[in-house]
């Protein structure tokens, strides 16, 4: 186990004073939340988000048809949005799955299969709740859409259970959980097994030798399952930990690229009251299904467990990125109930393979925070997804979906400038008309052999980037962004070509 250092603790105390800002990713004035980001083998990183009118717990009130249904107007029809990023956190593109009065679409989980995105997620009727999948390929287009017969019984609970995970086969079938066992399904809306034996446990891991693995460190075992035999079966865990020492509620697994070893985070009641845990990572290696306490939050504080509220990825085996929350405020609270405290952080932590600390980062402290991920990028970076409320600016229940990317040494990369100078950029002939406008841009580009190649971000005076649409048209819908000031920046894959301002009327 690393040793804690108490250099880094004094590190920590110091970096309050230079806490550092997140980028808006996304811009609405509606509730914002990332449920899913996966990396993609061009480099690019796929995010689900999630929106709608009102925060509510998941624990308390469960999301229901009734509930969606109210709030379906207010979100223009759309709870779930897919967006692709670039490695350095800037919105390229985007795709709407819209619901309508009979059936409401809301998008949890994504994998990646070969060069498509995979979204798993939950189909709403008022009378009935099943599951849907969208294979799509990394420009957004979908290739096929599955709602599944709500008669295979998916687990009763849509949201934040089995029925949430979701994985994928060497034969490109959906495995997910049921209230009669794991069903595999095809591509196209047919159950081809039902696994009844009990050894499918949700969420695993795929290793080299195509066996299902489930860690359960907190009972000291593992669960196998080789679907070529069809056996499984579970093992005692060979632990460098007490087994009451851990408190998992909601992990996340992450395996090496040489499918040696994954690593899974968890909640570590080391030196902590019994109510109270750390963030920590479990490495466990294949060969073995040994595991160990990998890393340990090294900061004193003692908190309840929150979900989603610690993260861990791994996209270069020697760059492990690892992030949790570093107070429990209570982030949005119901209405007349006293806030704990006013501004909260983020803890990031970067690892190398024998778990030893690269560098950390102390983020946020200017609002409220929520994690929502970190995800390892091709060039052994990481992006850093939140949920940040500001008090005075937000809504009682709205809150933003903000980002940070950091390159491998631990250095903020910032995304293209926002703020656009009065003169634009003139070395292409490109021409953006009329201005003002009301519903449409409409675009001039005179090299035909730019066309496939540009891409037209549009940004609020706040620097929020509220359109990204490809140019393989001339026209740009802008009826749906509100009146205002807005600036352009057209760019191909390399650099910024044009930017400018325009009116919406």
């Amino acid at each position: 186990m690393p040793k804690l250092l108490f250099s880094f603790l004094l590190t920590i105390t110091c970096c309050c004073l230079f806490a550092q800002n997140f980028i808006p990713l996304l811009a609405s004035n509606k509730n914002e939340n990332i449920f899913d980001a996966v990396s993609l083998p061009n480099k690019k990183v796929a995010i689900l988000s999630y929106q709608n009118a009102d925060y509510f717990s998941f624990y308390s009130e469960k999301p229901s048809f009734e509930i969606f249904k109210d709030q379906l107007q207010v979100m223009d029809s759309v709870f779930t949005k897919l967006s692709i990023v670039s490695r350095n956190g800037i919105l390229e593109d985007q795709i709407s799955f819209y619901s309508t009065q009979d059936s409401i679409f809301g998008f949890e989980q994504l994998k990646v299969f070969g060069d498509e995105i995979v979204m798993w997620g939950s189909v709403f009727t008022a009378n009935h709740k099943t599951k849907a999948a969208v294979w799509l390929n990394f420009d957004l287009e979908i290739n096929n859409t599955i709602v599944y017969d709500y008669n295979l019984d998916f687990s009763t609970s849509v949201f934040f259970n089995n029925s949430y995970f979701f994985n994928i086969n060497s034969n490109g079938n959906i495995l997910c959980a049921s209230s009669n066992g794991t069903l595999e399904l095809d591509r196209f809306g047919n159950l081809v097994k039902t696994y009844n034996n009990g050894y499918i446990q949700f969420p695993f891991i795929i290793d080299a030798n195509e066996n299902y693995i489930h860690p359960e460190p907190q009972y000291q075992r593992v669960f196998i399952y080789s679907p070529n035999s069809g056996n499984g079966y579970s093992i005692a865990e060979n632990q460098n930990y007490d087994r009451g020492d851990i408190g998992l509620e909601s992990y996340e697994l992450a395996l090496n690229n040489s499918k040696s070893a994954f690593y899974v985070n968890t909640l570590f009641r080391n030196g902590c009251a019994f109510t109270g845990s750390k963030s920590a990572i479990l490495k466990y290696n294949i060969s073995d299904f040994s595991s160990e306490i990998f890393y340990e939050d090294p900061t004193p504080n003692c908190l309840t467990g929150e979900l989603g509220q610690f993260d861990i990825d791994v996209y270069q085996d020697d760059h492990i990125y690892f992030a949790n929350k570093a107070e429990t405020c209570g982030f949005i609270p119901p209405e007349n109930v006293t806030r704990n405290c006013k501004v909260e952080y983020i803890n990031l932590f970067c690892l190398d393979e024998a778990g030893n600390l690269r560098w950390s980062k102390y983020l946020g402290g200017d609002a409220l925070y929520r994690l929502n991920g970190v995800i390892a990028t091709a060039d052994k970076g990481c992006i850093v997804y939140v949920k940040r409320y500001e008090q005075g600016v937000n809504k009682q229940y709205e809150a933003d979906s903000y980002y940070l990317k950091f390159d491998k040494n631990g250095n903020v990369v910032e995304p293209l400038s926002t703020h656009i100078p009065e003169q634009e950029a003139n070395n292409y002939n490109i021409q953006i008309y009329p201005n003002p406008a009301y519903k449409w841009l409409y675009l001039n580009i005179l090299d035909d052999l730019l066309k496939e190649q540009l891409t037209l971000n549009i940004f609020n005076l706040k620097g929020q980037l509220v359109l990204a649409q490809k140019l393989n048209n001339t026209a740009i819908n802008i009826q749906y962004l509100a009146n205002g000031n807005y600036t352009y920046a057209i760019s191909n894959s390399s650099k910024k070509i044009k930017s400018g301002k325009f009116i919406k009327l």
